[in-house]
């Protein structure tokens, strides 16, 4: 859809975010730009919002241009019968940028004006101390402005505030809400934010609400975060579902990504690419503040990294982190897969889970490359959109709430049409009579500790072929995913490793890698078997060490 010419072009123009900008304009057909609800909402907001904290206190919020443009198309996009056009909104921007403000403006809006009587809305992060700071902005900005407080009263006590209309009805209430507290289920938001996705370990306060708001007439739900780790959490996936629909991958008409990041290749020193991801750049954060902490970060590699995500928005792994996900990315690819048909390869089954990903890894020593399948139950594929949006092509989905093994026996045993599988491995904890089964259907399979003195080397040597750039990966989603999710643990004489996540408790997966991890530890025992007995275990041994010490 092309933007009429009588439009103003404030509202015609895709907005200039960074590296790539989004056209709202695009996928917009059947939707209806309403110019003077766009305008209206940015009058409203430099009329009666001020504030609240540093050198611009009690002064109006007047909006940059990208500001504009975001409350703009947000509200003044609508359905033909006059309904809010986006139920979603991530805003991905680097630090200082006022990202705060705008969150307690949406805050106070989604209460009081949104049009919704018994709007709850939420204000969510992942501890209450940072919910709080966006639920604080809201209520300054409330107690600076006549127009803003009227109806409203705010409780100390709960952190909440409680709009009444001008007729006495209950028409608006706002909750601060933690990923660290009680999870409120049966919540029925009319909108919610969530502040620095970065930080969320898990899905489930998210899920809650996003499922929530089944009933609401034009919900919507708002997404704020700075740069996470590289693959350790849920921002991760919400980050590359918005990128998709931005850069039109993805259709989704609902969705308004506002994405301000610096590509992992550009020039992180260059002072012009600061400018490119920082709109507010004097305005509510400075140059000499940025080359304050750039001298900082190129003299000591953790305040690199703080620089990097903060200020810049690039993704970028933490220090503890496995891989190095550049050589990931630089690994030989040119494998024709049909090449593979009828040779010689391990399979490692990493399962797990039965109610999330599971993963049976394909590794083919000769070409040193692998391929995985993936099992997903139904009911979890469902409740994370981002599986389907981004693993469509490789999940393998199985009807229900959890993993029906004998689908996996099928798949092996299909396989092995295919390939030449001379060994499966398998963690023992798990899927006993799976394995009984593959044992009846004459495949030879082995058993592989997951202790660290069992998979230390193997966990070397794959590192090194990875280094190496010489892991044929076929650049798959899933398996990139869940290498940015592997981290070390080391054990006190940091001899013995182990690759874990993060946090116990992270959704992030890292299957794939396991079981990519077992099938270096069966080449391992392949060619020590096939390179025969150590010299070291001949009977004439012990007759050469003595006549060399004599």
């Amino acid at each position: 859809m092309i933007a009429p010419l009588d439009i103003p072009e404030i509202w015609r123009e895709p907005i200039a975010t960074y590296p790539v900008a989004f056209d709202p304009w695009r996928d917009a057909e059947g939707y209806v730009f309403d110019v003077a609800t766009a305008e209206r909402i940015c009058n409203f907001i430099e009329t009666h919002f001020k504030h609240s904290k540093g050198r611009f206190f009690g002064k109006p919020f007047l909006l940059e241009k990208w500001q504009k443009q975001y409350f703009g198309h947000l509200f003044g996009w609508k359905t033909a019968d006059g309904r809010r056009r986006f139920r979603s909104t991530f805003l991905y921007i680097p630090r200082k940028n006022g990202k705060t403000q705008m969150a307690s403006v949406l805050l106070v809006l989604l209460t009081k004006y949104d049009g919704e009587l018994g709007a709850d809305v939420y204000c969510c992060a992942a501890a209450k101390s940072q919910a709080q700071i966006v639920y604080d902005a809201a209520k300054a900005a409330i107690l600076m402005d006549d127009g803003l407080h009227k109806g409203i009263k705010i409780w100390k006590s709960t952190k909440s505030l409680e709009y009444t209309d001008m007729k006495g009805r209950p028409a608006g209430m706002c909750k601060v809400l933690a990923s660290d507290g009680d999870l409120i289920l049966g919540t029925n938001p009319h909108a919610y934010i969530v502040d620095e996705v970065l930080a969320q370990k898990k899905f489930d306060i998210m899920e809650n609400l996003e499922s929530g708001v089944g009933t609401r007439v034009q919900p919507l739900g708002i997404y704020l975060s700075t740069a996470a780790d590289d693959g350790s959490n849920p921002c991760t996936l919400k980050i590359e579902y918005a990128k998709k629909v931005r850069d039109g991958l993805i259709c989704d008409p609902t969705y308004f990504p506002v994405l301000y990041e610096l590509p992992n290749s550009a020039d992180w020193h260059d002072e012009e690419n600061w400018k490119r991801v920082n709109p507010n750049l004097g305005v509510t954060i400075t140059m000499e503040f940025l080359r304050g902490e750039h001298i900082k970060a190129s003299t000591s590699k953790a305040d690199e990294i703080k620089f990097k995500r903060r200020y810049l928005n690039m993704s970028v792994a933490s220090t503890d982190s496995w891989l190095e996900m550049e050589d990931w990315k630089l690994c030989t690819n040119q494998i024709d897969k049909d090449t593979l048909l009828g040779q010689e390869c391990y399979l490692c089954l990493d399962l797990s889970s039965t109610t999330d990903i599971s993963a049976g890894m394909f590794y083919f020593p000769e070409f040193k490359c692998c391929f995985g399948i993936y099992y997903c139950p139904e009911s979890a594929y469902k409740n994370k959109i981002e599986y389907a949006a981004m693993f469509e092509d490789e999940l393998r989905v199985i009807p229900g709430s959890s993993i029906d093994y004998e689908v996996i026996r099928a798949d092996i045993n299909e396989m092995k049409n295919k390939y030449n599988i001379t060994k499966i491995g398998f963690d023992p904890w798990h899927a006993k009579e799976l394995l009984s089964n593959l044992v009846k259907d004459k495949f030879k399979v082995i058993e592989i500790g997951q202790s660290a003195k069992d998979l230390t080397d193997p966990i070397k040597q794959l590192e090194n072929q990875i280094r190496r750039h010489e892991l044929c990966h076929f650049d798959s989603p899933v398996l990139k995913w869940m290498a940015g999710n592997c981290f070390i643990w080391t054990d006190t004489n940091n001899k013995a490793v182990k690759v874990i996540k993060k946090n116990k408790d992270s959704p992030a997966k890292i299957d794939g890698m396991i079981a990519l991890i077992m099938c270096k530890a069966l080449e391992i025992s392949d060619n020590i078997n096939n390179e025969g007995d150590s010299v070291f275990k001949s009977k004439d041994m012990g007759k050469i060490l003595k006549e060399m010490y004599k």
